[in-house]
């Protein structure tokens, strides 16, 4: 059997079912907004600087696919490291000049490699083709060969990561991904950044 209940202790039963019910609310509220808060900052949402980095007055952005863009006169070009990333890694000067409506070739075997370096000089040289450098073995006998008077990028497996030129080649050497280390170092020589 149901108790009856007076009018004062239904209005406090009311009362207190709203204030548990306003207490249960506040709190998920604050907790949705805690956890938007955290999931925005750690995962490189909008809220945070996470996802940012500048470099010289430059500012890279990371990108889903893992790589940095930097925007430069309405170009955006991409790289695998950031500058501070690479800073250890000398590069004697270069000149975004030699390339700029001009051939580039290329001695390599790293496709990975070539494709960051062809992502940006792409839109300075005239067109970019494989070649062989003069005195060195060449797989391919139908590659055009080419000495260092002619601007080649040569890109070799080595343990020292290392870029060096001779007139206008350009030799990078480094293992597996320092490779991309070095050729970003390179890329960032050119445009001017580091």
């Amino acid at each position: 059997m149901k108790q009856i209940l007076t009018k004062e202790e239904i209005e406090s039963k009311k009362r207190r079912n709203q204030i548990v019910i306003g207490v249960i609310l506040a709190v998920l509220m604050v907790l949705s907004t805690a956890g938007f808060a955290f999931i925005n900052t750690n995962f490189g949402g909008s809220s945070g600087e996470t996802g940012k980095e500048k470099y010289n007055g430059y500012e890279f952005t990371a990108e889903s696919n893992g790589l940095w863009s930097l925007n430069i006169q309405g170009n955006k070009f991409f790289f695998r490291y950031t500058p501070k990333e690479v800073e250890n890694i000398f590069v004697q000067y270069v000149n975004i000049g030699n390339y700029n409506g001009k051939i580039l070739y290329f001695d390599s075997n790293d496709s990975k490699t070539d494709r960051e370096i062809v992502s940006l000089l792409q839109y300075y040289a005239l067109r970019i083709q494989y070649a062989c450098l003069e005195g060195r073995e060449c797989e391919n006998n139908e590659l055009p060969v080419k000495n260092c008077e002619d601007n080649i990028i040569v890109i070799d497996e080595s343990n020292t990561t290392e870029i060096s030129t001779d007139n206008k080649c350009v030799f990078i050497r480094g293992k597996g991904p320092d490779k991309i280390k070095a050729a970003d170092a390179l890329l960032y020589k050119l445009l001017g950044i580091t």
